[in-house]
């Protein structure tokens, strides 16, 4: 263990490490450590922006986030009362040192933490406590520890600056969305699910949106049209639910968070290759029980579309969603959730509206025997949609976990190759595909640091060089992230103008669970990708690109860079 990382524990145990007394304000050792917040008074239940402010000696140096070879990171523990919340804490550009042949990563003369904050609801006073520990270093190492606290109180009007207002545009933390407002936020929310059907990502489930729409007659249109929409917004519930719970339960989860699962990747593909396998006729699924059937017997087919779209559509993010989920991220779990949900009534929209404007339905060729050879047409997309969910598990699972998934192909194969035996194999196939989803969850693929992967320490050290980066935060599972991928970011004109002006470029792959992700993509105001970000010397915050790029959006960020 290097000497740095033992200093602390020496500091504790020659009496433990300076502590400073509550205030807005505190001088311990070698640093001025400071409460900061961006305005003077608050509006209840809105974004406020609040800091830590360091002021060092000549010669002394704090750590960053991630310290490098040595040392410890600077840390802020916030206290806030109840109906409160705070985002993570966003580390600014820090320096490289060398200490005794170490590279460390850290901060000299003054640096500025930040993160924002939703004060409570209700007209009182919003307190704020926060305990900052750290590692200041010249010829020693100290270790300090300061408790701060300062009460905002409740605005007449608009809030008001502070007179450390200008430290946070310094700092460059991400302009707070919450100063949209919530019904701003669903309204972009709504505009986003409704521009989402659009996105690539919807691409394998539109042969099931096809075929509901083509093999309704007129009676049927509106029946369906409701039940897609039905379907859609049960799952945008569910999944709406689940980020709010998981969220107050401390678990900072961003969209798509439901594809990191290997187990729900493998699920999610076999059910594509069934319905693949069912509207080709290869492999019938039949009806539900007979008794159901008889009750509700065209409820089935568009009620399961709509759940089975907002699966494969909720990877990914379109236009003005990104912004309508970097605001919910930024609040209380049952405001993220009303967002979730608004995305979800835009997701269903367009659906529901075709089947209730008379005008589109006549523009539909009548049922007849043509859909019998549109369903082996289309069955083509859902086999696709299984082979690309199956490469997204070969990204998250090792041999042995793609090896018991494949045990479920060879189970289903024998039902195709033994018709007798299809009723008698589906218990066989059902507890098979268990096994092999609890199997590939535990048996995750080994991490393998590319040449290209991003981290916070190597942007932050390629921007102290002066050096413009280009990020790609980017998941195996976001069909988006892959046509964008090869339609823009292979493109040759966008290749040889990164390298003109000597842009680096990284790549964030959020296709495993990653948490340093997940919080850097909070603090450019978003938490889904795909999301680019392109950081150019001088500027504090990041360009951030549309989530559907194309060569000219690329090309037109890049202009603005000087040639190498």
């Amino acid at each position: 263990m290097r000497i740095l990382r033992l200093l602390p524990l020496l500091g504790l145990l020659l009496g433990g490490a300076p502590t400073a007394l509550a205030a807005d304000a505190a001088r311990v050792d070698h640093a001025e450590v400071r409460l900061i917040a961006a305005t003077a008074d608050h509006r209840p239940g809105e974004a406020v922006e609040i800091g830590v402010a360091f002021r060092l000696d000549p010669g002394w140096h704090i750590y960053a986030q991630d310290p490098g070879e040595a040392g410890l990171p600077t840390e802020v523990a916030w206290t806030l009362p109840e109906g409160a919340s705070v985002g993570p804490l966003v580390y600014p550009p820090h320096r490289v040192f060398d200490e005794a042949g170490l590279t460390t990563y850290g901060y000299a003369d003054r640096a500025v933490f930040t993160a924002r904050a939703v004060s409570p609801p209700g007209e009182a006073p919003f307190p704020i406590r926060a305990r900052v520990s750290w590692l200041i270093c010249k010829e020693i190492c100290i270790p300090g520890t300061a408790d701060l606290d300062t009460v905002l109180p409740v605005a007449a009007g608009a809030p008001s600056p502070s007179i450390d207002a200008p430290l946070f545009a310094e700092a460059g933390l991400p302009p707070p969305t919450a100063a949209f407002g919530l019904w701003l936020a669903l309204g972009l929310a709504v505009a986003g699910g409704v521009l989402l059907n659009l996105m690539p990502c919807v691409l394998p489930i539109l042969a099931l949106k096809v075929l509901a729409v083509a093999q309704a007659d007129r009676s049927a249109a509106r029946r369906d049209a409701v039940l897609f929409g039905a379907g859609v917004m049960v799952a945008f519930v569910a999944l709406g639910a689940a980020l709010a719970l998981l969220g107050a339960g401390g678990r900072a989860l961003g969209w798509g968070f439901q594809l990191q699962s290997p187990a729900t990747v493998l699920i999610l593909a076999l059910v594509m290759l069934l319905v693949g396998l069912d509207l080709s006729g290869a492999l019938p699924m039949g009806g539900l029980p007979a008794g159901l059937t008889a009750r509700l017997p065209a409820a089935r087919a568009p009620f399961l579309t709509g759940l089975l779209a907002v699966a494969v559509a909720s990877p990914c993010t379109a236009p003005l969603m990104g912004v309508a989920l970097g605001y919910a991220a930024t609040q209380p779990p049952e405001i993220g959730f009303l967002v979730v949900v608004a995305v979800g009534f835009g997701f269903a929209l367009p659906m529901v509206l075709v089947g209730w404007i008379p005008a589109v339905g006549r523009l539909l060729p009548r049922p007849g025997p043509w859909m019998l050879t549109l369903r082996k047409v289309l069955a083509w997309p859902m086999f696709g949609a299984a082979a690309w969910l199956a490469w997204v598990l070969s990204r998250q699972t090792d041999g042995l976990g793609l090896g018991v998934a494949a045990l479920v192909l060879a189970a289903i194969g024998l039902a195709l190759l033994l018709p007798r035996m299809r009723r008698s194999a589906a218990p066989a196939i059902a507890l098979v595909a268990a096994v092999a989803a609890a199997t590939v969850e535990l048996r995750p693929a080994p991490v393998t640091a590319a040449a290209d992967a991003w981290s916070e320490a190597r942007v932050a050290q390629l921007r102290a060089e002066g050096r413009p980066v280009f990020v790609d935060f980017t998941a195996a599972w976001c069909l988006t992230c892959q046509v964008n991928k090869r339609t823009t970011l292979a493109d040759a004109a966008v290749i040889r103008a990164f390298d003109d002006r000597g842009v680096v470029r990284l790549v964030a792959d959020w296709t495993q669970r990653d948490p340093e992700i997940g919080a850097a993509l909070a603090r450019l105001g978003r938490n889904g990708v795909p999301v680019y970000a392109l950081y150019t010397p001088g500027a504090a915050a990041p360009l951030l690109l549309p989530e559907l790029l194309t060569p000219g959006a690329v090309l037109d960020a890049l202009a603005a860079l000087p040639a190498r």
